[in-house]
């Protein structure tokens, strides 16, 4: 009996291992990717799901997939922030278990957010004074005798259409996915 409850006590501290390990694996592949896209940006990718590894198995499914970006570039500006928060994540099993590598297949749904500081000019202004809006692949903030263009990040990094909304001294962007950027599922499954 001991010796059974030893085993089990062993395949449980492995299995624990083993999901923790996989996750690392996967998230260090999405953010290799995420250099890929944006090489000037920093990223650090999260899968907050405990266990990893019995959902993904059973359903080839992961609850959360989060890619957070620092200092992204979009022309002559830089992107506080770009954050990718999905959900409903299919992930090949197959590619998983056979090549060790993370191959995202659909999201059932998802949010982007891009953050970048408003010009100079426009910081001059009373935050109640301006309005931002997206005009193709350009943020507009106008206000009292100031129209300001500030560029949008690549187009595989915001694939969607975006709103905007003014914060102090920031404009948010955010828009809702209901695929996974072609150009992302490309330079993950290409970095595997």
């Amino acid at each position: 009996m001991r010796k059974l409850i030893v085993l089990a006590v062993v395949v449980l501290l492995l299995g624990f291992l083993a999901d923790i390990a996989t996750k690392a694996l996967a998230e260090s592949q999405i953010e290799t990717t995420a250099d890929k896209e944006a090489p000037e940006a920093s990223s650090d990718a999260a899968i907050p799901v405990f266990p990893f590894l019995p959902p993904l198995l059973v359903a080839g499914k992961v609850d959360e997939v989060s890619l957070r970006m620092t200092h992204v570039p979009a022309g002559p500006v830089f992107f506080d922030r770009l954050d990718f928060d999905l959900h409903g994540v299919q992930i090949s099993r197959r590619a998983l278990l056979n090549e060790r590598r993370v191959e995202l297949v659909a999201i059932e749904r998802g949010t982007v957010t891009a953050v970048v500081p408003l010009p100079a000019a426009a910081q001059a202004l009373p935050i109640s004074d301006l309005t931002a809006r997206v005009s193709g692949r350009t943020i507009v903030v106008r206000g009292a005798g100031v129209s300001v263009s500030i560029p949008m990040p690549a187009p595989d990094l915001v694939p969607c259409a975006a709103t905007a909304t003014l914060q102090a001294g920031r404009v948010r962007l955010t828009c809702t996915l209901t695929e996974i950027p072609r150009a992302l599922v490309e330079a993950l499954n290409q970095a595997s």
